[in-house]
């Protein structure tokens, strides 16, 4: 009913496990999840929220929790040996924590009521007693307590109570030979977050929230008492352009600017008017408060009612807007919306921008070819409909089309009785093919992080600077804010550094500046910046890793070697040599053994296998620089055998 089959399919596909092993200790799990949640939702109107939805997305974390095991060196710090002999064990006791990392939500996030002979008038169902099957029910009805009798987070910590009725005593025992990974999967299940079996959940989960809020049904069940989120902000976006005057578009100071396919809104002013037309046309809609701006961004790109930034994964863009009359702005934070989700037939479009929107200084986004003759005396507006995205050109105004969020808002059914399935009379088809095919990790992916702009800045622009460009100086971390720490920093051993140098705070400013509106990629392949798990200080903590010479070099190309924006003379061969001298005054990193600074680590390759080696410098508490801090590189393995053969500190 569920059409789960494929998915589980693939998982017996890429796990790895025999048969025995996979009949013994995954497949009566799966049975035993599936006769506990039945036809429940996952939710009352965000993702899943149709009629079986919950063993839906709980297979669905399955599959996305299999590809990220794939990527992970597992138990962690282990040798090879012990890595080999448990691989089996570790995966399995993965699979369990997804399949039981929402077990919860029937006791504490929805209301059932059973029907049965002994009870023909109904009584309420409490999962913790015993599945529907046990009770003898016949069938049950589903209704939703109200947000004040909610708590959201109980049921991440229920999965523990109910181990014992889901997995088998056999799997049990099994998983507790080894005390690493059952301590691991105990403490997910209890509602701890930390640890690889956490990790690699909570990123499934999230995938799997992600893809059913973008192409997903949107059935919900007719006693749904909440609207759900998305279709607030559509129909305040919606009314506000229609009524006109609350969003003014295509002049200076205006909220938003169309360029004949999209609607480029100023994000955070986009966001109050939202908020306040909500505030008066829907008093009681629980809509997310000033500080929770991202909340709405989110929102707004999940359900793919706004263009997706492709620099960033992230909603947010950066763009010039230039009007013909000579005027530029630059604003830091817009939301593009299509034309076609805003309004209903293209006549009630808005007309163009007397000018045009530059993503990057020299990149076209979009223009009015009406109103650049005199700017555009080439023709380059013909070659703007299908140019390649790379980190100079950016999505095009007329690329494809999102599809309507007016499809978002599917029909819910009526209020039915839904019978009891016995998965013992009828079981879950749980393959037994035994071929396994190893899949590319998904890590990077999940791995992806976002920070959003907190206000949307604009300067003008009225002629090319003759020097470079005077770098941002930042006084808080990303998101939220914290103060950029101006006080002396204590080295390992107790000596005091002095004050950080204007020249460190700005480096260290562009560096923030970079990860929040991603012109700086972290955790990925080429990137200069990767957020590390080492244990250097009795403890192991994330750290954040600056690639050595190149981040340095990467600040001083645009901004000079001492942050002066003065390109002065410097040896090509010492070029950032300066700043990072700076930044190694200001204390902030993680001395290396021997005295040194720089640390070195392993690239990883797919199957496990060692690769080139990466050297950086460590930085401590990234959490004062960038708030939340993302997730480890997995890729990325401390190479401890050689961090004191290092070559002298030269970029």
């Amino acid at each position: 009913m569920t059409g789960v089959a494929p998915l589980l399919i693939e998982v017996r596909r890429d796990s790895g496990l025999t048969d025995p092993t996979w009949q013994t200790h995954v497949v009566p799990v799966v049975q035993a999840v599936a006769e506990m949640v039945q036809q429940l939702p996952a939710s009352e109107a965000h993702h899943h929220a149709e009629p079986g939805g919950l063993f839906v997305h709980t297979v669905e974390t399955l599959q996305y929790a299999a590809k990220l095991r794939q990527g992970r060196i597992l138990p962690p710090g282990a040798d090879i040996e012990t890595q080999g002999r448990t691989q089996h064990l570790w995966t399995v006791g993965i699979y369990i924590a997804a399949l039981l990392h929402d077990i919860g939500k029937p006791v504490s996030d929805l209301r059932v009521t059973l029907f049965s002979d002994s009870h023909p008038a109904g009584a309420p169902w409490q999962a913790l007693m015993g599945s529907m099957i046990e009770a003898k029910s016949s069938a049950y009805v589903v209704d939703f307590p109200r947000a004040t009798e909610r708590d959201y987070q109980a049921h991440q910590r229920l999965g523990i109570q109910l181990i014992q009725r889901l997995v088998p005593t056999i799997t049990r025992l099994w998983l507790g030979s080894d005390p690493t990974l059952l301590g691991q999967l105990l403490g997910y299940l209890s509602g701890e977050t930390q640890g690889p079996i956490a990790e690699i959940v909570r990123a499934a989960e999230a995938e799997s929230v992600r893809r059913n809020l973008a192409t997903g049904s949107r059935v919900r069940f007719a006693v749904a008492k909440t609207t759900p989120l998305i279709e607030l902000l559509m129909l305040a976006l919606r009314s506000m352009l229609a009524e006109g005057g609350r969003l003014p578009l295509n002049r200076p100071g205006a909220a938003g600017f169309c360029d004949g396919s999209d609607v480029w809104f100023a994000a955070v002013r986009l966001a109050n008017e939202v908020r306040d037309w909500l505030r008066l046309s829907y008093p009681d809609a629980p809509v997310p408060g000033e500080a929770m701006n991202d909340r709405l961004f989110d929102t707004w790109q999940e359900y793919g009612a706004c263009k997706v930034n492709p620099d960033t994964q992230g909603a947010v863009w950066g763009a010039h807007i230039e009007f013909t009359g000579g005027q530029t702005f630059y604003l830091g934070a817009l939301l593009r919306f299509p034309l076609e989700l805003l309004y209903p037939e293209p006549a009630l479009y808005p007309t163009v921008l007397a000018g045009r929107i530059r993503v990057k200084a020299g990149t076209l986004a979009s223009a009015s070819p009406a109103t650049l003759g005199a700017d555009d005396p080439g023709g380059q507006n013909k070659a703007l409909s299908s140019p390649p995205i790379s980190d100079e050109t950016p999505v095009v105004a007329n690329a494809p089309r999102l599809p309507s969020v007016q499809s978002l808002a599917g029909a819910a059914p009526k209020p039915t009785r839904k019978s009891v399935g016995n998965s013992k009379a009828s079981p879950i088809e749980v393959p037994k093919s035994d071929n396994a095919e190893p899949t590319a990790s998904a890590s990077s992916e999940a791995d992806r992080g976002e920070f959003l702009d907190d206000e949307d800045s604009a300067s003008a622009e009225k002629s090319p600077p003759s020097r470079l460009a005077e770098p941002p100086l930042l006084t808080g971390a990303v998101v939220p804010h914290v103060v950029l720490p101006k006080e002396a920093s204590k080295k390992t051993g107790g000596k005091s550094c002095a004050t950080p140098s204007d020249a460190a705070l700005r480096f260290m400013g562009w560096l923030q500046q970079g990860l929040a509106d991603g012109s700086l990629p972290y955790n990925t392949t080429t990137a200069l910046v990767h957020f590390v798990r080492v244990n250097l200080r009795e403890q192991e903590e994330t750290m954040m890793l600056l690639v050595s010479p190149a981040v340095f070099r990467a600040f001083a190309e645009a901004y000079g070697d001492q942050a002066t924006g003065v390109d002065g003379e410097v040896e090509p061969n010492k070029l950032g040599m300066g700043i990072q001298m700076a930044f190694t005054q200001a204390g902030w990193h993680q001395p290396a053994a021997r005295g040194r600074n720089i640390h070195r680590f392993q690239v990883i390759r797919r199957g496990d296998s060692g690769g080139s080696l990466l050297n950086g410098f460590l930085v401590r508490n990234p959490e004062q620089f960038v708030n939340p801090v993302p997730p480890a590189n997995e890729r990325l393995r401390y190479w401890s055998q050689h961090v004191g053969a290092d070559k002298p500190e030269k970029p």
